[in-house]
């Protein structure tokens, strides 16, 4: 065989060599890719079920604060009334909260996930720019996937203490209207109120960044 036929195996032989090469390359970083959109998906999906869920509680306690601002210390024939509808709204807020808080968890933990694997994918990168480029897009994300937790969390911490005044208000209602001066009933009342009505804020605030979180994420899949 002469030079030139050992020149040309040579050369297909490099030719399949880099073809098995790309191969790979193409068939690893799809899957790659793949593998974090999936996890991506999962973040915005654990998000949204949250935050319907928070948006569903904020309304049941904006109905709670309604009926107990219909409350009359007069004792007029329609207090029973208002204190079985009373009653009715705050179970309803008990169970509406406690999905809620579930759904806090499993938002924290796919957050993590995400977060804990995109960083793991930075050691992938041969091109240090892009790989910079990409940690700082990860620091960005992950100071977004903090703040919507943690509103979260400040908006479950808020639930138990006005379910706690509003439980107070109704207990009192039921046994001991008559003892209690109308004054004192209407303070007692504002306080759980004004419980109620920081619940209701701190959900507004959440929801507000978790929906444009969803959006920021949403546009990046």
């Amino acid at each position: 065989m002469g030079a030139r036929g050992k020149f040309q195996i040579s050369v297909l032989a490099a030719l399949f060599l880099l073809c098995g090469i790309l191969g790979c390359a193409q068939s690893f970083y799809p899957s790659v890719h793949a593998f974090k959109q999936d996890k991506r998906a999962k973040v915005i999906d654990k998000i949204r079920s949250a935050k319907n869920s928070e948006v569903s509680a904020k309304k049941q306690f904006s109905a709670t604060i309604k009926t107990l601002s219909s409350v009359d210390v007069s004792r007029d024939k329609k207090s029973n009334k208002v204190k079985r509808q009373l009653e009715a709204d705050l179970n309803k807020c008990g169970q509406k909260a406690t999905s809620f808080i579930k759904r806090i968890a499993t938002v924290e933990n796919a957050t993590k996930e995400f977060l804990r694997d995109w960083e793991d994918e930075l050691d992938l990168f041969s091109n240090e720019k892009l790989r910079r480029a990409s940690e700082l897009k990860l620091e960005k994300t992950r100071q977004q996937c903090e703040e919507v937790v943690h509103l979260m969390k400040s908006a479950g911490g808020k639930i138990e203490p006005a379910i706690i005044a509003l439980s107070d208000y109704l207990l009192f209602l039921k046994h001991n209207l008559s003892s209690y001066t109308a004054t004192s009933l209407e303070e007692e009342m504002s306080v759980a109120v004004n419980k109620t009505n920081e619940v209701i804020a701190t959900m507004d605030a959440s929801i507000v960044v978790a929906e444009k979180f969803i959006t920021i994420l949403s546009s990046e899949i």
